[in-house]
């Protein structure tokens, strides 16, 4: 259980929502419409899912990952990149951390496309990261450091605002900063 949940800061780091922008200061190629799918993270023995949603109203991405009875779900605003991060394990807690903003992200679309699963995706690459957006910048594949990451049971559908917050009387805090073992968010993934 310790290796599993030692790596779950790793796999989040290769999905949690970060947007990208471009080389010339063009826009982030953030997802254009609602969407819900389960990103699948393999690599280096393990292998969890991650579902996830996004709201184009509210410009943010949710995540949920539930590992051996540990829930961890996580909020992104896309424009400013604060995420705040809740657990099952602190019920009554939440930590807020600064990712990155659209601008910090240096992302350059290769030029490359693939078909995954019969739709058409173009290659992103971040740092030593690659992604595969569709036409709506929806995020179908990554590979960052050993993992791979791909959607599966990928829903185009209205998402219900309310789950885009912790849950109401959860104390927000902000992550200390020298907090040690937390996911480099500028090695993250376009989406």
């Amino acid at each position: 259980m310790r290796n599993r949940l030692a790596r779950l800061p790793l796999a989040l780091a290769v999905v949690l929502p970060l947007s990208a922008g471009g080389a010339a200061a063009s826009e982030a190629p953030k997802p254009k419409k609602d969407f819900a799918g389960d990103m699948v993270v393999s690599g280096k023995g393990q292998e969890l899912v991650i579902s996830m949603r996004y709201s184009t109203a509210l410009d943010k991405m949710r995540t949920d990952v539930k590992a051996q009875g540990m829930e961890m779900m996580g909020v992104r605003d896309m424009k400013s990149g604060e995420i705040i991060m809740w657990s099952n394990q602190m019920p009554n807690m939440a930590m807020r951390i600064q990712g990155p903003t659209d601008k910090e992200i240096d992302a350059q679309k290769t030029g490359e496309t693939r078909e995954i699963d019969g739709v058409a995706c173009s290659v992103w690459k971040v740092k030593e990261a690659t992604a595969c957006l569709t036409d709506d910048n929806i995020m179908l594949e990554s590979e960052a450091e050993g993992m791979t990451a791909r959607m599966t049971n990928l829903e185009l559908a209205s998402q219900d605002q309310s789950l885009f917050g912790p849950p109401a009387g959860v104390n927000v805090m902000d992550m200390p900063k020298n907090m040690q073992g937390l996911p480099n968010f500028r090695q993250g993934l376009p989406f």
